[in-house]
């Protein structure tokens, strides 16, 4: 332990303030400022900024999406499964970030508050090609990586117990 921590630990409570106050005037001497990262502002790792770099010279490509379907026979507990995304996206907070600049050099953003992106589709009147072809269009939407979400839940109910 250095003498100056030593010595600190055996101020007062009014020998402290003045030692504190003493040390913030000498620092806005020098002027140094430094800016204090977000919480939430996280550097990206190389995989990321390539796909970032990618992002940006094609906002609109889909290469990167990945769409899964299932089809469930059985009831749903259409609640519950929301639960689940929510619970799925706190877990892993990756499921909501953003990517932007900050002093030219892409960060993410954590957004833990972001509602679940989850639409409930009405689908019972729709053939079987209308519901595949709705999936492929769907599969071809962008994300935002700038402004969110980065994950899309869609239940496409076809009858009671066909989703």
């Amino acid at each position: 332990m250095s003498d100056t921590a030593k010595s600190s630990t055996d101020l007062s409570p009014v020998q402290k303030r003045a030692y504190l106050a003493q040390l913030l005037r000498e620092k806005a001497k020098t002027g140094a400022t430094t800016r204090q990262p977000d919480p939430e502002e996280f550097p990206l790792s190389r995989g990321q900024r390539a796909l970032w770099f990618l992002y940006q010279l094609a906002p609109e490509s889909t290469a990167y999406n990945l769409l899964y379907a299932a089809t469930i026979h059985s009831v749903l507990d259409i609640s519950a499964l929301q639960r689940a995304a929510r619970a799925l996206m706190q877990r892993h907070p990756i499921l909501t970030s953003t990517y932007t600049l900050q002093n030219g050099e892409p960060v993410q953003h954590f957004h833990p508050q972001h509602p679940v992106p989850f639409e409930v589709i009405d689908a019972s009147t729709w053939s079987r090609e209308q519901l595949n072809s709705r999936l492929q269009e769907e599969g071809d939407l962008p994300f935002d990586l700038e402004k969110g979400p980065v994950l899309s839940i869609k239940v496409f109910v076809r009858a009671a117990q066909d989703y």
